[in-house]
């Protein structure tokens, strides 16, 4: 784990999110521009990613549909 209180945290860190997710205009160009993410078709595959230790966070929408 590590401290996350603002976007800015996540640079320098291996993230992994769900292929065709968008998290809003403003997040998805800084994740774009300054951060390091994969993505993985599943959800699963992004929590096993993470498992894996491959990550070193997910991003996931809060409401999922």
């Amino acid at each position: 784990s590590f401290p996350f209180t603002k976007w800015d945290d996540l640079t320098g860190r291996k993230g992994v999110t769900n292929a065709g997710e968008s998290y809003g205009s403003d997040f998805d160009a800084f994740m774009t521009k300054e951060l390091s993410v994969a993505r993985a078709p599943a959800l699963k595959q992004t929590f096993d990613t993470l498992r894996k230790k491959q990550a070193d966070y997910v991003i996931v929408g809060r409401y999922l549909g």
